[in-house]
């Protein structure tokens, strides 16, 4: 009995110790796989001087017009400034797709790509509405991004990025939240439903389009904005408004202007649209039209996107593609939507 009582004893002390070494183990493996990867290059980029944060959004219907609106900015970056791009996504993106957006830094030696799973976190607001869900995204923005990022850029998917964006990133935001430029409402511009945008903003003095913005994280974070945003959005949700007007309205009093060659549209500066602005100028002169038109920054292709239809920015974004890995891919994507005449002019631009 007493050899038993010891075997069990013995027998119950090396089970102990090896479940003692066991969870050591375990321990020490999910902290290492709980790691951020490359935490010591991501943090010196971040301390780069010539580094730029920049977030696009995307679902599984703006994956291609994002591959193409990044390669537009990578293809016209400075070289020697570096570029960290943090996609937010939609859980319906394919694995196959997450792997073709990393090519990006593959094809370019000044990029890095961190893609960020946002699941379905608004799925019951996108069914509802014209908007892609992953533009709600960016009212994560400032919770989401690393505590070591003061200001970011933001680009929607429906973008094309014809210069470098280091004069936009150093632009003095001041200790505003957001900059951008002015919205096309402030000219009086019939949205068909004008109530669904201003909802219950007191002034179009500040409204501004969405589309490109600067971001002030410091100052976001510290007043919590994020947590107002989806407050705001879950209370007062009706179906017929999008994150632009909930930026707005949460954000109002602590916006910015941007110039607006970093925002361009040609259809709008194509007609003689008179913006009201917190400066109290009441309109574009001539020689700011032209410079915006002729020298822009950044085009936003918000009223005909190219993959859709033709307009005035169709050859732009076309051959900005064709400069992608996956141009047969998104071609083929698209020409559905094109008769025979119009592929053809497509396949023109590249003769």
């Amino acid at each position: 009995m007493k050899k038993y009582k010891l075997f069990i004893f013995v027998l119950l002390g090396i089970i102990i110790l090896f479940l003692s070494i066991y969870i050591i183990y375990f321990k020490n493996i999910r902290k290492k796989f709980e790691e951020p990867k490359s935490e010591t290059k991501e943090t010196n980029l971040i301390k780069d001087d010539n580094f730029i944060p920049v977030v696009v959004c995307f679902d599984d219907n703006y994956f291609y017009p994002a591959m193409v609106s990044m390669t537009s900015m990578l293809e016209s970056s400075n070289k020697k400034i570096n570029y960290k791009i943090f996609a937010l996504i939609s859980g319906d993106i394919i694995e196959n797709d997450r792997k073709k957006f990393k090519t990006l830094e593959e094809k370019y030696s000044n990029a890095k790509v961190e893609l960020i799973d946002m699941g379905n976190q608004f799925e019951e607001y996108s069914n509802k509405m014209d908007f892609c869900e992953g533009g709600f995204y960016i009212l994560k923005i400032p919770d989401l991004l690393p505590k070591e990022i003061h200001k970011c850029i933001y680009l929607d998917s429906d973008t094309l990025v014809i210069k470098d964006l280091k004069e936009l990133y150093d632009y003095d935001i001041d200790d505003n939240y957001i900059s951008g430029i002015p919205d096309l409402i402030r000219t009086g511009f019939d949205w068909g439903k004008p109530e669904k945008f201003i909802f219950g903003i007191p002034k179009l003095d500040q409204y501004i389009n969405s589309g490109v913005m600067l971001w002030n994280l410091d100052e976001c974070r510290k007043d919590e904005l994020t947590k107002k945003f989806m407050l705001f959005l879950k209370n007062n949700w009706n179906g017929h408004f999008h994150d632009q007007c909930v930026i707005n309205k949460i954000c109002y009093g602590k916006i910015k202007d941007l110039p607006f060659k970093f925002n361009v549209c040609k259809n709008s500066f194509q007609n003689d649209f008179k913006f009201e602005h917190k400066t109290g100028e009441s309109d574009i002169d001539e020689p700011v039209r032209k410079e915006v038109i002729e020298d822009p920054v950044i085009l936003h292709l918000c009223f005909c996107k190219p993959w859709r239809a033709f307009g005035p920015c169709a050859e732009d974004w076309w051959k900005t593609a064709r400069k992608t890995p996956f141009y047969n891919e998104i071609f083929n994507k698209y020409s559905k939507n094109f008769n025979d005449k119009d592929k053809e002019k497509i396949l023109n631009f590249f003769n």
